[in-house]
């Protein structure tokens, strides 16, 4: 089974927000065209932390959730910074898939380069006509490995504080998770590369999860600041109008 073709890709899919999203600067956007990303120069953990916020020119001020991403060892990709938003680009493509409140929206057009240690993902979303983009700095953290067993214990979501995500997990990878609401889930992590930060996700979702149903696929990659308890998971079912997508900071407790 395929890892996954790029997860964490998460920003606010708005024509004002700018590392967060697209910016309108009141001139006509067009597509960026480019034949396929080439993802292996950028093989890796992306991040930045904290709440970042962006004034348009119109004055317009957006927050949103400092982005997060990983491109895999098998050169996918996702870019995170909620639990409802990501993007997910696949090896190979030119095409990125954006989700919103964990549901596929629509494909966009990216591009991406590396440009002073910081990797820049630019896209043109094709719904609202404009262009958008995002810098994200290089994390030294890929370049250790994650032993599954020291992943054993219990482990919170800090996205959703209302819905009160949280997963159990075994020392050979295998977990359940639960939800406020009756919620329930099981899954399995496993190494991709044993030498990296970066884990293969498989999660089924059993009752009571709403619009999340059956299993999907993604990646799960430490934080920058506390690599040793916490940890990104974004997870995906499909690149299309029937997708549905959802990602996770998990807390170790």
């Amino acid at each position: 089974m395929k890892k996954i073709s790029a997860l964490l890709a998460s920003l606010p899919l708005i024509t004002t927000a700018c590392g967060g999203g697209g910016g309108g600067s009141g001139t006509t956007s067009t597509p960026t065209s480019v034949a396929s990303i080439d993802l292996a120069p950028l093989k890796g953990i992306w991040s930045e932390t904290g709440i970042q916020t962006y004034t348009s020119p119109s004055g317009q001020v957006t927050e949103f959730q400092a982005p997060t991403a990983l491109v895999s060892s098998q050169e996918d990709m996702i870019i995170l910074t909620g639990e409802s938003e990501l993007y997910i680009i696949e090896a190979g493509t030119n095409t990125a898939y954006y989700f919103k409140s964990f549901s596929f929206i629509t494909e966009i057009t990216p591009e991406t380069s590396l440009d002073n240690s910081k990797f820049k993902f630019n896209y043109y979303n094709p719904k609202r006509e404009a262009n958008g983009s995002v810098s994200i700095s290089g994390d030294g953290h890929y370049d250790v490995a994650m032993n599954l067993n020291s992943l054993a214990g219990t482990w919170d979501d800090s996205y959703s504080n209302i819905d009160n995500w949280s997963f159990i997990i075994a020392t050979d990878g295998s977990f359940t998770a639960s939800r406020n609401g009756g919620c329930t889930a099981e899954g399995n992590l496993s190494n991709i590369d044993p030498s990296k930060s970066e884990l293969s996700v498989s999660i089924t979702f059993i009752s009571g999860c709403s619009t999340l149903t059956g299993t999907h696929t993604g990646l799960a990659w430490p934080d920058e600041v506390s690599p040793n308890t916490i940890m990104n998971m974004a997870v995906y079912s499909a690149l299309d109008t029937s997708g549905k997508a959802i990602g996770w900071k998990l807390n170790k407790q």
